[in-house]
């Protein structure tokens, strides 16, 4: 039994795939023709992590995003909590990274609200706020994590990475003393 695969005309456009056809001949029975559908790098998602920022000191949101871009698909920056809502409506991230203290509509106020639309992104604190009951009130609200701004460096991403465990990420700088 014997078989060759020829290459036959072209490559072809099918449903946004590029194809290349292929047919085998055999000396059993009659050719097949087979076609391969392939996609081009520029046609496949890269599966990174959207994140929406928000934060009301615009100088500090360019921080962040710097930081987070090299690991994170940063796709929004919004200076309030309104736009949050909003944007996250809209963009459906996978992450929001929100402030607790912002105008219009404070980030846990925020967070509540997005839970209640049915929003399925996980909620990170980014905050000046080292108080239990601030930590507390969030990871009420539903966040998965809550890092103080003086930890950025050393824990945002590592909150981010843990984003889908089952127990909450909170910034160990944090006491939790009696």
């Amino acid at each position: 039994m014997s078989s060759r695969a020829e290459w036959r005309g072209g490559p072809e456009r099918h449903r946004g795939y590029h194809g290349v056809a292929v047919t085998f001949a055999s000396s059993v029975g009659p050719s097949e023709r087979i076609t391969f559908r392939l996609q081009t790098i520029s046609e496949v998602t890269v599966g990174r992590v959207s994140v929406l920022l928000a934060d009301d000191h615009r100088e500090f949101l360019g921080v962040v995003a710097r930081h987070l871009a090299p690991h994170f698909d940063v796709i929004r920056t919004v200076g309030d909590g309104r736009a949050v809502l909003d944007e996250a409506v809209r963009l459906e991230p996978d992450v929001v990274v929100l402030d607790i203290s912002m105008p219009g509509l404070n980030g846990i106020e925020a967070a509540r609200k997005l839970r209640a639309t049915g929003s399925r992104a996980k909620v990170v604190f980014l905050t000046v706020h080292a108080d239990r009951d601030f930590v507390r009130a969030a990871l009420g609200a539903g966040a998965v994590g809550y890092v103080l701004k003086s930890e950025l460096a050393s824990d945002l991403l590592t909150c981010l990475s843990q984003a889908d465990s089952a127990s909450p990420f909170v910034s160990p700088a944090i006491a939790w003393g009696p």
